[in-house]
C-alpha cells in the first residue's frame, strides 16, 4: 500500500507582528484541510512590502514562535529571513521540496486579494508545479476574479470543480477556495495602536503582546 503524502501547510508573510487573524486562519485551513502541520515563514525582505516600521526580522521570528508555542503542528521556519536579498515564495517551496522529497504535499495558504497579484511573483506559473493553494476570504469568494486571472496569467486550462470548491488543471497543483472566520484584525492597524500608546490586548497573543512591550517595538510610525 502506497505511503501517504505528508500534508504541510505553509503561511508566509511579514507577520509584522503576527496577530490572532493569522493564527484563525492557520487553525481553521489546518482542520479543513486535514494538514499534518503548517510552518510559519517570516520573510527578512518581503518583495511585495514596504511595511514602515518594519521590525527586525529578528524580532518578527521570536514573535512568531511566541504565537504558535503549544500548538503541536504548528511551526516557525527561518528560511526565508535566513536568505540574502528579497524573499521568494518559488525559492522557499523550490528548498523544501529538495529537503523533504516527494512525499510532501505542500498548501500555500493566501488570501484571496494576494492570489489575485501572484501573476506579480517571481516564476509565478512554476509556483503551480511545486504547490497548492488555499485561497482564504470572507465571507465568500469572488471565483470569477479567480478564474479569470488563472485563465489569463497562469494557465488556460484551470476549471471550477464545484464539488471540491478548487479550480483543477492537468499538470497543475489545485486552487482550493475555502471560506474562514472573519477577524477583522490587520498589523498595520496594531502598529498605529502601538505608536499612539493604545493597547492591543486580544489582537495579538498575550506573549507577543509582552514581548513587543518589553523590546519597545512600533513606538513610532
Amino acid at each position: 500500500m502506497p505511503r501517504a503524502a505528508f500534508k504541510l501547510g505553509l503561511i508566509g508573510g511579514t507577520f509584522n507582528p503576527i496577530h490572532l487573524g493569522h493564527l484563525r486562519a492557520a487553525e481553521e485551513i489546518a482542520e479543513t484541510m486535514a494538514l499534518d502541520r503548517v510552518l510559519f515563514l517570516p520573510a527578512a525582505a518581503p518583495p511585495h512590502k514596504s511595511a514602515k516600521p518594519l521590525a527586525d526580522v529578528a524580532h518578527r521570528l521570536a514573535m512568531t514562535r511566541l504565537a504558535v508555542a503549544g500548538r503541536p503542528n504548528f511551526f516557525v521556519s527561518d528560511m526565508e529571513a535566513r536568505r540574502q536579498g528579497p524573499s521568494y515564495t518559488v525559492d522557499s517551496l523550490r528548498e523544501l521540496r529538495q529537503s523533504h522529497g516527494p512525499g510532501l504535499d505542500l498548501y500555500f495558504i493566501v488570501g484571496e486579494e494576494a492570489f489575485l497579484e501572484i501573476s506579480t511573483w517571481k516564476d509565478a506559473r512554476r509556483l503551480f508545479n511545486l504547490t497548492h493553494f488555499v485561497v482564504t476570504d470572507r465571507p465568500r469568494h469572488d471565483l470569477k476574479a479567480i478564474q479569470l486571472m488563472l485563465e489569463s496569467k497562469i494557465e488556460a486550462a484551470y476549471r471550477y470543480d464545484a464539488g471540491l470548491n478548487a479550480f483543477e488543471c492537468s499538470g497543475k497543483k489545485a486552487v482550493f477556495c475555502r471560506r474562514i472566520t472573519r477577524l477583522d484584525i490587520c498589523s498595520t492597524d496594531i502598529r498605529s495602536r502601538l505608536a499612539r500608546g493604545a493597547s492591543v490586548r486580544y489582537l495579538v497573543p498575550e506573549e507577543v503582546n509582552r514581548y513587543i512591550a518589553a523590546n519597545g517595538l512600533y513606538r513610532e510610525v
